[in-house]
């Protein structure tokens, strides 16, 4: 019976967004060491909810801004830093950005800078899908982050991170439709039959950002950064059904879409909660992202 009542527990606090007192404790003892085990920190994310005193700097370790050595934290993060203020620097010595300027687009600028990709018509580099989808993660961690170079980092690598991945969004966006038939088949019919054309690959490059409060999202960047990038099919279904009336009562896409980027909070977080349900339900496989993670484990 003790046993079965912790199960539930356990459950329960991973649905409404809470790691369980057995898994926070696992993740604080995965901090104690010198050397970070980065699979181990990547199948925690891909499996349960992050408490939020240790959300940043899991991100920043598996994304590659921190080192899995906190012997080596201090140096790296100094030349990180310097690196973000001398992009900085150049592209406002250059006039293609001022101390004004929002910071995601000084970001972007920054990134493009250091990448040496900054085109001489810089303006219409903005405009571009690559530059939108790096400008809507920026936005995000420049609301999470408590410096810019903190945000600026973030966004670099995750942007960096989700682009590798580009190759497998046809797969995403058909595991979509795939999914919401046997989910939803009225639903799935419907859309069809009215040609709604919804922006799942956009969805997907931007890993929701955008479309769902900051909140909400972060559940779902903790799974997408620890490898679980087959997450994100699931999130669409949840939110398509999730928004089920809203999206049958509308005449046209740009209604669809309203409805959508003006979630309430409460509404999100129960299609934070439907996904899971659903990716549970189809048994998703973690494991290829989460082994992409110990590939690519860092040298320092």
């Amino acid at each position: 019976m003790a046993e079965d009542q912790r199960n539930f527990r356990s459950y329960y606090y991973s649905k409404v967004g809470f790691p369980s007192v057995p898994e926070k404790k696992s993740l604080e003892i995965l901090f104690k060491d010198n050397e970070i085990d980065e699979l181990k920190l990547a199948q925690f994310c891909a499996r349960f909810p992050l408490p939020a005193v240790h959300r940043m700097e899991t991100w920043k370790i598996l994304l590659k801004v921190l080192p899995r050595f906190q012997s080596n934290r201090d140096f790296v993060w100094n030349v990180r830093r310097d690196m973000f203020f001398q992009a900085q620097e150049a592209i406002l010595i250059m006039n293609l950005a001022t101390e004004q300027t929002p910071s995601p687009t000084r970001f972007l600028k920054c990134y493009l800078f250091a990448e040496q990709t900054l085109l001489f018509n810089h303006e219409k580099q903005e405009t571009e899908s690559n530059s939108q989808h790096f400008l809507a993660f920026a936005t995000i961690f420049s609301q999470l982050c408590e410096t810019e170079e903190e945000a600026y980092w973030l966004s670099r690598n995750m942007f960096n991170m989700v682009k590798r991945k580009y190759d497998q969004t046809p797969t995403l966006v058909e595991k979509v439709k795939s999914t919401l038939i046997k989910e939803d088949p009225e639903l799935s019919e419907y859309l069809t039959r009215k040609n709604l054309n919804l922006p799942f690959t956009q969805w997907f490059c931007r890993c929701f950002a955008g479309v769902l409060p900051i909140s909400s999202l972060i559940r779902i960047w903790d799974r997408v950064i620890g490898g679980a990038i087959m997450f994100l099919p699931y999130v669409a279904v949840a939110l398509l059904i999730g928004l089920r009336r809203q999206i049958m009562a509308a005449e046209n896409l740009d209604q669809v879409l309203s409805a959508i980027i003006n979630t309430s909070q409460e509404t999100a977080e129960v299609i934070v909660n439907m996904s899971m349900d659903v990716s549970q339900k189809y048994n998703v496989q973690i494991g290829s992202g989460v082994n992409e993670v110990a590939r690519n484990r860092s040298d320092y």
